[in-house]
């Protein structure tokens, strides 16, 4: 074959196992997936344990085997590999999201993504639950049916409002099963092509499209692991994975026989193409066994095996399937097929090893592959030529690079949840508590404001959740801001408790005095959360007036009063507040025996009553309790708002300062 470097026309599917590597050179003619080569290599150590890389370097080494011994039959150098993510590190789980709608004329697609992101959250707690100690991020979901009023339905866009729910299905992986991947192919000098999952790679191969309105299981039996997936309806709707497999049953031949892993590995492959085989153990006993004994040694193997497969399947399916599929080399053993049926009770016919005589589509040419273990290599490069874009891609959110599957479409919402953003927060916003106070026993809610909403820009442009991101796209996201706390003193919300007069021209306020909590507290008091405010008022002229009544003139509204008046009633209910009151003093000349009247002005704040006739500005200041010994620059006098001197008239209801400048 011609030497060409470029590897556009040609698909290099890696399946790195838990025993062996293979690799496969594949091309698309007419609509048939081609393998022109292919090359297997076995671990020489256990480097690899349930399907999880353990030993990176010894791993690369195997790789690299296969790298070099296919570009060597295909003369070209390969560059790049399409490969697939282990299921032993795969979870999933369903989750739900619901809302009534009823007030909705017809359901957009905002509130289809409201829904689905509230699955998510579901998901992502019941994963938290399921595994605290172990960070998994949301790879992928994919909806499993929709229903409006409980009832099924295929599109909710566009339906009239009600009771709407979604159901999903959510997978989890960890990030050290990605990282391992990358290292070994970085250490071989090979780029990822495509990367997939090893269920979905099997299930691809296995149980095309057309097949899957039926209820059928595909159970992908290898060395480490037993990768399970689940279709009906047209979908696939559930991937499970037991940690047993091949190596249960080569542990209890290594027990048996007092012989190595890679004796009883070898035994087991032996056993199951020839039916009969002999060993030397570490005794250097030479032993023969026959097919019969392999079977009864490995009895307990098969019975554990199959039990969790099927608890899995039953699990993942709620009921046994139609029927079932085998790949991977396990598959082989007949008694697993046989216990599989059993324990689901379909016939033994229901429970059927794919080879690659019940492929279409699919051409090989050599005859050496033809074990259900070419199934999985084979679905990597079938999904790596479905899919012309990568099934892994690479974007920044907040500048950090994460790894995301890409098994359809990757949407800015799936980026938030593998980057560990938490979405309902940008949906939702930011909102402040209510604050809550109690005013002479009434309780008065505040309610909570909202701050300013998230907002997510991709590629330096605002975007929504569901935008669709491609390979190497960058999204910042702003996080809502908190709203500003609730800040109010007491003099912003006296105004409806407060009352006022006028007294000799004045306005006064009838609050004596505010208590908060028990203790006695000044207008600008800052009010906190919870907070209990008494006012007392000044309830009676005399109160008001601070003066005995005897010797006052007094007009309440102009009317002349004799007797002092209440303003409130003991449950503090206003009864008789008046607008205008006006006083003067009667003072008696013991001369003349005749009463002279005087009035009132107001000077500093102070009430200061008059007695004397046309009196002028310097007798009130004489009557002002107003420090001048120690002057503090020059003194000013204004009358009502204007400048005034001491020689100037004053008169009733007058509004006096005295003050240094």
């Amino acid at each position: 074959m011609a030497t060409n470097n470029s590897q556009a026309d040609v698909i290099f599917a890696l399946d790195i196992g838990t025993r062996t590597v293979m690799g496969l050179i594949c091309q698309i003619q007419n609509e048939k997936l081609m393998v022109l080569a292919h090359h297997v290599a076995v671990h020489k150590d256990r480097a690899m344990r349930d399907g999880q890389i353990h030993n990176i370097p010894k791993v690369a080494e195997v790789v690299k085997e296969v790298k070099v011994a296919l570009e060597k039959k295909i003369g070209r150098k390969l560059t790049k590999v399409a490969i697939a993510a282990a299921g032993r590190a795969l979870r999933t789980v369903k989750g739900r999201g619901y809302r009534n709608f009823k007030d909705i004329p017809l359901l957009t697609k905002e509130h289809i993504q409201e829904l689905e992101v509230q699955a998510l959250l579901n998901c992502k707690k019941e994963i938290e639950e399921k595994f605290p100690q172990e960070p998994l991020y949301c790879v992928g979901y994919s909806v499993l049916n929709n229903k409006i009023n409980g009832y099924n339905i295929d599109f909710l866009e566009g339906q009239k409002g009600g009771e709407a729910e979604i159901e999903i299905i959510a997978t989890f992986l960890p990030n050290i099963v990605v990282d391992s991947l990358f290292e070994v192919l970085k250490r071989v000098d090979l780029s990822i092509q495509s990367l997939t999952l090893e269920p979905i790679a099997a299930i691809e191969m296995a149980i095309p499209q057309k097949l899957r309105m039926l209820n059928l299981a595909l159970v992908d039996i290898g060395a480490g692991t037993s990768d399970i997936a689940i279709s009906k309806g047209g979908v696939v709707i559930g991937y499970g994975m037991v940690q047993k497999a091949g190596d249960k049953i080569t542990e209890l031949l290594a027990e048996k026989y007092l012989i190595d892993f890679a004796t009883a590995e070898s035994l087991k492959i032996t056993l199951c193409n020839k039916k009969k085989a002999s060993i030397i153990d570490i005794l250097g006993i030479k032993r023969e066994i026959s097919y019969e004994e392999f079977l009864e040694v490995i009895k307990p193997g098969v019975e554990e095996i199959t039990e969790e497969i099927v608890a899995e399947i039953i699990a993942l399916n709620g009921k046994a399937p139609s029927a079932v599929f085998c790949v991977g080399g396990g598959s082989q053993i007949e008694t697993i097929r046989q216990k599989l049926a059993e324990k689901l009770n379909l016939p033994l016919e229901r429970v059927a090893i794919r080879y690659r005589e019940n492929l279409e589509n699919v051409k090989i040419n050599s005859r050496k592959l033809k074990g259900p273990e070419i199934i999985t290599p084979l679905g990597i490069a079938a999904v790596a030529d479905k899919n012309s874009f990568h099934n892994f891609i690479k974007v920044k959110v907040n500048d950090e690079e994460i790894a995301i599957f890409n098994p359809k479409r990757v949407n800015v919402a799936q980026c938030l949840f593998t980057a560990g953003i938490k979405v309902e927060e940008i949906l939702k916003g930011i909102r402040q508590e209510d604050f809550i106070y109690f005013i002479m026993g009434e309780k008065v809610v505040i309610p909570g404001s909202k701050g300013y909403p998230g907002q997510i820009y991709l590629n330096g442009k605002q975007t929504s959740l569901e935008h669709e991101v491609t390979e190497g796209d960058s999204i910042q996201v702003v996080m809502p801001q908190n709203p500003p706390k609730v800040k109010m003193s007491l003099q912003d919300i006296l105004k409806p408790y407060n009352y006022y007069v006028n007294l000799n021209g004045v306005k006064k306020s009838l609050i004596k005095k505010i208590k908060v909590n028990g203790k006695n507290v000044q207008p600008g008091y800052i009010l906190q959360n919870n907070d209990k405010i008494e006012i007392e008022y000044i309830n009676s002229l005399k109160e008001l007036i601070d003066h005995s009544l005897d010797d006052l003139d007094i007009y309440v509204d102009n009317k002349k009063i004799t007797e002092d008046i209440e303003f409130f009633n003991p449950q503090k209910n206003i009864l008789n507040i008046p607008q205008n009151i006006t006083f003067s003093k009667i003072s008696v000349d013991e001369n003349k025996g005749e009463h002279t009247q005087g009035f009132s002005v107001i000077a500093n704040g102070e009430s200061i009553f008059l007695d004397k006739e046309k009196p002028l500005v310097v007798d009130v200041f004489d009557k002002l309790n107003f420090d001048i010994t120690q002057p503090k620059g020059m003194l000013r006098i204004k009358k009502n708002g204007l400048e005034a001197g001491f020689a100037d008239r004053v008169k009733p209801g007058d509004s006096l300062e005295f003050y240094w400048e």
